[in-house]
């Protein structure tokens, strides 16, 4: 999982963006019968910049989906 943001002033966003299509090429395309089957995923914030001075709604949005991402890879399960 990369993360960035639309309005991040010192990593232009699509650095990110090229930076995936290339793991993406390299990972899965270009080697026979690759062994790649975890996602190569994104995750782009909207209306925020580089991270200081953010809101903590968008702080806590996203810790969830790093954590709902990892927990997703290693398999892990909720429990109430």
């Amino acid at each position: 999982m990369l993360l960035t943001a639309d309005h991040d002033d010192r990593v232009v966003p699509l650095h990110s963006l090229k930076l995936l299509a290339t793991m993406q090429y390299v990972l899965c395309k270009c080697m026979e019968n690759s062994p790649q089957s975890n996602p190569i995923i994104a995750r782009i914030d909207t209306k925020s910049g580089h991270g200081a001075g953010r809101p903590t709604l968008k702080l806590i949005e996203e810790a969830t989906d790093r954590y709902a991402f990892m927990a997703k890879m290693v398999g892990a399960s909720w429990i109430d």
